[in-house]
């Protein structure tokens, strides 16, 4: 009967939309996973050095015999929401309040964590950092020799840019690494050493896997100031637009680039 037909269709629709909706969720909650904004662990950082730089030398520190959301932690967090907030107008940054919590909440964790270890362990990890920080160094001085003048080349403006890559369902999976065109392949080796080097000493802030390739191109190029001031190893040379000399028949005779 007609009416048994539209009810049948009526179902139908009502079940792809609640599936439609399930699978949006799913695909948020990925997201929400997979994917990490660097501010936020800017704010992470942020927050705990000044916890730990500033506020415990004045004696500033949290009451760990209470939880976090204790009125004895409230004069701790308020200092810190209050700073952080007065950071976020100066950078730019516009962390909102939930972020700031959240984070702050983090801080809390870590501080308690630290606090709870023995002097034992603590003085383990104060021998495993300096170990650490003495093999940085002496990586960071075998790559300075082996690429002439290679510290012209630390600088922010001329690293790779990121890109987020997609999979399927539009969840950000993997980031793929955008090479400067102007870099030339032993610029690419000096700087893929530079990577090991500063991923081994600390944390991928998206800890995120990381794809290269010759597909994965940025057109960028270099002022003559840069060209000039960094070294000749790390630049494809520029290749310089070819001459038309006009004979006096009129005819175009090519002159191989200069």
């Amino acid at each position: 009967m007609p009416g048994g037909v539209i009810d049948t269709v009526n179902k139908c629709n009502a079940d792809l939309e609640q599936e439609v909706h399930e699978l949006k969720n799913q695909i948020d909650k990925s997201m929400k996973k997979k994917s990490c904004s660097p501010r936020k662990n800017v704010l992470l950082r942020f927050m705990r050095n000044h916890y730990k730089r500033k506020m415990i030398p004045e004696g500033a520190v949290w009451n760990f015999e209470h939880a976090y959301d204790d009125e004895e932690n409230l004069g701790v967090r308020t200092a810190i929401i209050k700073y952080t907030k007065k950071a976020s107008d100066d950078l730019g940054y516009r962390w909102p309040d939930e972020s700031i919590e959240e984070k702050l909440i983090v801080v809390y964790k870590n501080a308690k964590y630290t606090n709870s270890l023995t002097p034992e362990r603590k003085e383990k990890e104060r021998k495993k950092s300096q170990k650490n920080g003495v093999r940085n160094k002496q990586n960071r001085e075998a790559l300075l020799a082996e690429f002439k003048d290679c510290d012209r080349l630390i600088d922010r403006e001329l690293m790779s840019d990121e890109e987020d890559l997609h999979d399927e369902h539009g969840v950000v999976e993997k980031k793929a690494v955008l090479c400067p065109s102007w870099r030339s392949d032993e610029g690419k080796n000096f700087y893929s050493k530079l990577d090991k080097l500063l991923y081994k000493s600390k944390k991928r802030i998206t800890r995120m896997k990381r794809v290269c390739g010759d597909q994965y191109i940025m057109e960028k190029e270099l002022s003559k100031s840069k060209r000039t001031r960094l070294p000749s190893w790390a630049i494809i040379p520029l290749v310089e637009p070819a001459v038309l000399l006009v004979q006096p028949d009129n005819s175009e005779q090519h002159i191989s680039p200069v």
